[in-house]
């Protein structure tokens, strides 16, 4: 029975028929030897003795366990050479069962990456501890050039107002084309109306006889109900009266009565000044709706801000960086590191959408051994620039070197690999190229006095550019509930309370990330990659995504 991190001492003995002098064992951690994922053994050959006695070799070493599931020391395999079989053959120990409660590990890696010769200010400095990192081959350990370390990818400051204005004014320009459109159609109508009132008049006021006059004035009235939208039949009875007129043999060679042009003049008038029958406005109103709608969503959509630097404070942390990357000696080396770490945090805070200086940040948490740092500082860079190299190779390598037994976020599914735009764009640069092609679309579907055809041809692609960028970032999401655990050995307990029982067999380690489900005063109930519930210190973990404020460095 044995906890995790305790020392275990395993005896390995050889025996044989021939000499054994110079027999040796095969790595402990390759194949056929312990597990690394569950074992911490040895570096290096371990020396033997023989004993004459029995012709057998003794080999004593020391393991640690590194996790609460192991159930038993596996069998250690042995192959050699036969010469009376003339082939190799593999040989086998008995396995050990093994009983392991739960415990905080402390490796030789760690006591490595961790000197016990380090100053108060240093642990005052960083009370959590940080994840150890025996060492930092294969890390792009690369400074960001004085150029790009505030440089803020486009689309990342606060975006509400160009969104606003993408929304809002190509719906009010709608609005304008559509009374453009009405108010045309009525300016036209009137003249149309006025045109024929006038050719109504003239025929009226012609001083011809009836019987040459009444064919005229027929023929304008039936026009002027014609262009005003009036029913002609309301002049039945007084054009049967001017036809009367027109047909009588003794009244025929005399101009049209006066009533009977009173009472025509009336009509014509009353059907001038009666509007024109209303279009339909529920495509108006539908606009109007979806503007309101589209600029309150875009209103409550908070967004951070960056906030100005003082370039002595970039360029000391620069060079604090820069005298750890040149120190030979490793003590200085993680001194001068963690210096650089505590200058670039207050400023990544401050800046929160400038991906290269969080970079530089994790970096230098990555020259201290802190895990936890590093891999927040990572998931904020690329919060804001997705597609930066450094935080994902950094990311990626820092994720190998967490164990294998903490649960991972899922790798990318075929869906990711078909929607690859994702994957090239922050949340706030989708909503904006989905907002560009909204108004463009509306713009080129309005119905402009004039408009050719072609394009309100080309506005139909334009919209469906507008469904899949706002689409993809409401399904991106802004990671506003993802964190990352920045002190290494926490357990994670079932309840908000220090003595409640764990719900995880491990302590997690600094680096694990983790989503928020709830926030209860100091403590904060997460979920794992693979489903696993249970509660944490809030000072334990840090969100991904920045606070409003930057002066403060937890979210909880």
């Amino acid at each position: 029975m044995v906890s995790v991190g305790e020392p275990v001492e395993l005896t390995v003995r050889l025996r044989g028929d021939g000499p054994l002098t110079g027999l040796s064992l095969p790595p402990l951690d390759g194949p056929g030897g312990l597990p690394a994922a569950h074992f911490s053994v040895p570096e290096g050959s371990v020396a033997g003795e023989v004993d004459e006695e029995t012709n057998s070799k003794l080999f004593v070493f020391t393991v640690r366990v590194k996790s609460a599931e192991v159930r038993e020391i596996p069998p250690i395999a042995f192959s050699y050479f036969d010469p009376s079989t003339g082939e190799y053959r593999t040989v086998t120990s008995e396995p050990v069962a093994l009983s392991v409660g739960a415990g905080h590990l402390v490796g030789v890696a760690d006591v490595v990456a961790a000197p016990t010769v380090v100053s108060q200010a240093t642990r005052e400095d960083r009370p959590d501890g940080g994840g150890a990192i025996a060492t930092l081959v294969g890390a792009d350990m690369s400074l960001s050039t004085p150029q790009t370390t505030l440089a803020v990818p486009w689309g990342t400051r606060d975006t509400r107002l160009l969104l606003g204005a993408l929304y809002g004014a190509p719906l009010l320009a709608a609005l304008v084309g559509f009374a453009l459109v009405r108010s045309g159609g009525r300016r036209t109508r009137n003249r149309t109306v006025r045109q024929a009132l006038r050719a109504l008049e003239k025929a009226l006021d012609d001083g011809q006889p009836a019987r040459q006059a009444a064919p005229g004035i027929v023929a304008a009235l039936r026009r002027l109900a014609d262009v005003s939208g009036n029913d002609p039949r309301e002049t039945s009875g007084i054009v049967e009266r001017l036809e009367t007129r027109a047909f009588d043999p003794t009244a025929a060679d005399q101009t049209v009565p006066r009533e009977i042009a009173a009472d025509l003049r009336r009509v014509a008038r009353d059907w001038a000044r009666r509007p024109a029958v209303q279009v339909p406005t529920t495509a108006v109103v539908s606009a109007a709706v979806v503007s309101l709608v589209a600029l309150a969503v875009l209103i409550e959509s908070p967004e951070s801000l960056a906030s100005e630097v003082a370039p002595e404070a970039i360029e000391e942390a620069r060079g604090l960086y820069r005298a750890a990357i040149e120190e030979t000696d490793r003590l200085r080396r993680v001194r001068l590191f963690a210096s650089a770490e505590r200058a670039f945090r207050p400023l990544a805070a401050a800046n929160a959408d400038a991906p290269e200086l969080h970079v530089d940040w994790g970096n230098a948490a990555l020259g201290t051994q802190d895990a936890g740092r590093a891999l927040l500082a990572y998931r904020r860079a690329l919060s804001s620039a997705p597609d930066n190299e450094r935080a994902l190779a950094n990311l990626a390598w820092v994720r190998d070197r967490l164990p294998v037994w903490l649960p991972r976020p899922a790798a990318d599914s075929a869906l990711d690999s078909l929607l690859f735009w994702r994957d090239r764009f922050s949340v706030s640069q989708l909503h904006l190229l989905g907002g560009a092609a909204f108004a463009v679309g509306v713009l080129l579907l309005t119905p402009w006095p004039r408009r050719p055809r072609w394009l309100g041809v080309v506005g139909v692609p334009a919209l469906a550019v507008w469904i899949v960028g706002a689409g993809s970032a409401v399904l991106t999401g802004d990671a506003a509930d993802d964190a990352v655990v920045i002190t290494d050995g926490v357990a994670l307990r079932s309840a908000d309370s220090t003595g409640a029982s764990p719900t995880f067999a491990n302590p997690l380690p600094a680096g694990t990330e983790v989503g928020i489900v709830e926030v209860r005063d100091a403590w904060v109930r997460v979920a794992l990659a693979d489903g696993t519930r249970g509660w944490l210190s809030a000072s334990s973990v840090e969100a991904v995504v920045l606070p409003v404020t930057p002066d403060v460095t937890t979210s909880y």
